[in-house]
């Protein structure tokens, strides 16, 4: 590596330093709104102005003739996080109250198709009451433009990273720590963040990435395992007999089955690459499959928990959730399948391969819609949440195969040339018994089982019940992680690979040999999808501190809604855009879980961000979902460009940074452009009430 690769990193810090020494010391503090509420015993008006932030005033006026004594208080959402001074008071004649109402904007979650309500009741005439929707949200102060130089300061651990990849050709692992540290430096700097709150965020991070980046290392030591038995050309041998086509065998791999994988909690990253480059496909072909095969239904992943986290955490109804997320499959599906071409083929590929790959990416997709779509109408999971991406992969692979044989691919001259070439020096393919083609597949046949058994939610809960409170890590009080182990798809990888070594008894050699491979490969993934979850939550976590009783809390309210990482990046982009912002949501989807290595976590920490965004310019509940669907949706796209997962795919098949930047840069241009493509579809959705 040169000294102007080692010298990189410092050089972004210095000048990400320099950049915060150029702002301000503090951005304007949000002011307050004063809001005059006229009341009589015939007379009742309250006048809210939209763009509260932080704490307000009510002014109450008694303009009667009479004495009134008012009640003043808060129902729906506000009445849990909201504080009030001077909740009542007895007025005469011509005399006035003024009451304080602090917010906690970080603990506000909106639900429903409604704003807050205050109300404030006369007790002298208890059927004198009035009410007033009043959203309450994190914005930028009114009439002041946003201010860029945060913006980007945001950004800039994310735009390091790229960079380092893309450009210097660094491995994701290594700008994973680049990107934390400046994480670390900026938040301390310019975020007005505790460094010991930096620390322990990272902390929180690196835990509760366990369920992604310990399932990463089990999958690849149960394929490097295969790979050590010889399964995996057995394998290899049995999809080129059913799958006739480089650019079918590609769709079918990557999308369908890569799917249906990726939906059981298998991370395909970690365990196509060797199976793909063991039927003949180059490594940049195969990492390209393995990374953007599942992208479609990577909502849909790990048994739909990238759906079901953050419906939860938001209050919302996954099962709508869901199918707002579908809408968006059909092109994007399809979008992912000729992009699978383009890398393996180029040009010819997709003029080949376009009608595959359109009947497989429509099968993939309208399966998931339509599953959605029973559930949304019946009002419960008819078909469960957990299993509806299985189901469309299984699918997807099925369609495929049927129209393979209604439309046999025309032959490949490559490949009759390889075929003849083979013939001539007297190569026979090897042909393999349905008993050995099971045992090569054994090992996937037993997680899937297991899986399956895990999905159904009265053994999930069972399980979860079982460690107790053994398995619960506590950074801060008030932000407890639930291990939560055996749900935990890793955990059933490596039972899958215990029963398996049981059942295939490996030789003492081969389990040596698959042990050191491991060890030497498993570092570089594990660490890349740590650290980036580091980043995501030392950015969640900004303009917090740690308070008595070990709590994580604001460092004050305003600050929090003026310095806050996440909030910056949502409240500039919703005052920049307007309206418009409703082609820009989802790009902050895409930038999530590129941040964040994983669609979950993009999908929990800009929740809201996108809430809030979507008061701003006055979305509907109905509007909100679909926008929060279409940033599921770019997240899942995102994964064509995540580091951490590019990193993943190339160490299984002992590859350099070089490809990974080689993966990254091509994979760019095509993410951008679905997202784009997901950004219109945004609008038009929004318009027409979908």
């Amino acid at each position: 590596m040169s000294l102007s690769r080692n010298l990189y990193a410092l050089t972004l810090l210095v000048t990400a330093v320099f950049l915060v020494s150029l702002i301000p010391a503090s951005l304007p503090a949000s002011g307050q709104t004063a809001h005059t509420f006229t009341m009589t015993p015939s007379t009742q008006t309250l006048s809210v102005d939209r763009g509260l932030t932080g704490s307000f005033t009510v002014k109450i006026v008694n303009n009667g003739t009479k004495n009134l004594t008012v009640d003043l208080n808060a129902t729906g959402e506000l009445a849990k996080v909201a504080k009030f001074s001077n909740t009542n008071a007895t007025l005469t004649p011509g005399a006035n109250a003024t009451v304080k109402v602090t917010v906690a904007p970080d603990k506000w979650i909106a639900t429903g198709d409604h704003a807050l309500t205050i109300s404030a009741t006369n007790r002298s005439a208890p059927t004198d009451k009035v009410e007033i929707a009043m959203p309450v949200h994190v914005s930028l102060p009114k009439n002041q433009s946003p201010n860029i130089g945060y913006f980007f300061l945001a950004l800039l651990p994310l735009i390091i990273v790229l960079i380092g990849i893309a450009v210097f050709k660094q491995s994701g692992t290594t700008m994973a720590f680049v990107g934390l540290l400046a994480c670390i430096i900026l938040a301390v700097a310019a975020f007005k963040t505790p460094l010991d709150t930096t620390l322990r965020a990272s902390v929180y991070g690196f835990i509760k990435s366990f369920g992604v980046s310990v399932a990463v290392i089990a999958t690849m030591f149960m394929v490097f395992l295969m790979g050590e038995m010889g399964l995996l050309k057995i394998i290899s041998a049995a999809v080129k007999k059913l799958i006739v086509g480089k650019e079918n065998m590609a769709l079918f791999m990557g999308v369908g089955f890569g799917s249906f994988l990726t939906c059981l909690g298998v991370v395909t990253p970690a365990l196509f690459p060797p199976v793909l480059v063991a039927m003949g496909f180059a490594p940049a072909a195969a990492v390209a499959i393995a990374v953007l095969g599942y992208n479609a239904t990577t909502s849909f992943a790990l048994l739909s928990i990238p759906i079901t986290l953050p419906a939860e955490a938001g209050k919302l109804d996954p099962i709508l959730f869901a199918y707002k997320i579908s809408l968006f499959l059909p092109v994007i599906s399809v979008g992912i399948a000729v992009t699978i071409l383009w890398m393996v083929g180029g040009k010819k590929s997709i003029i080949k391969g376009f009608p595959a790959a359109l009947v497989s990416g429509l099968a993939l997709a309208f399966a998931c819609l339509g599953f959605s779509y029973i559930d949304l109408k019946a009002g419960s999971q008819v078909i469960p949440l957990s299993l509806i991406g299985v189901l469309a992969g299984l699918i997807s692979m099925g369609v495929l195969v049927i129209y393979q044989k209604i439309v046999p691919p025309k032959p490949d001259k490559d490949e009759e040339k390889d075929k003849k070439s083979k013939k001539d020096k007297d190569v026979k393919e090897p042909v393999y018994s349905k008993q050995q083609i099971i045992r090569a597949f054994s090992p996937w046949i037993i997680l899937t089982i297991l899986a399956t058994i895990v999905s159904v939610p009265a053994v999930g809960k069972v399980l979860k019940e079982l460690p107790g409170s053994a398995e619960i890590i506590k950074i801060w009080d008030n932000k407890p992680i639930d291990l939560d182990v055996f749900n935990q798809i890793y955990f059933w990888i490596f039972i899958a690979i215990l029963i398996s070594i049981v059942v295939l008894r490996p030789t003492k050699e081969q389990l040596t040999k698959t042990t050191k491979t491991w060890l030497k490969r498993m570092w570089s993934p594990f660490l890349a999808y740590s650290i980036y979850f580091c980043i995501s939550y030392v950015m969640a976590f900004s303009t917090m501190t740690t308070a008595s009783g070990n709590l994580l809390v604001p460092t004050s309210a305003t600050e929090f809604a003026s310095y806050n990482m996440n909030n910056i990046l949502g409240a500039t982009l919703a005052a920049a855009f307007g309206i418009g912002f409703i082609f820009v949501a989802p790009t902050l989807g895409l930038f999530g879980a590129v941040v964040g290595g994983s669609e979950t976590g993009s999908n929990v920490m800009f929740l809201g961000i996108q809430q809030k965004a979507s008061v701003n310019i006055g979305l509907k509940f109905d509007q909100f979902m679909t926008l929060y669907g279409a940033h599921a949706a770019a997240g899942g796209i995102a994964s064509a460009i995540t580091p951490a997962k590019i990193n993943n795919a190339t160490a299984t098949i002992g590859e350099t940074s070089k490809l990974e930047a080689q993966i990254l840069r091509k994979h760019l241009a095509i993410a951008v452009i679905l997202t784009i493509v997901t950004s219109i579809m945004t609008a038009a959705f929004v318009s027409v009430g979908l």
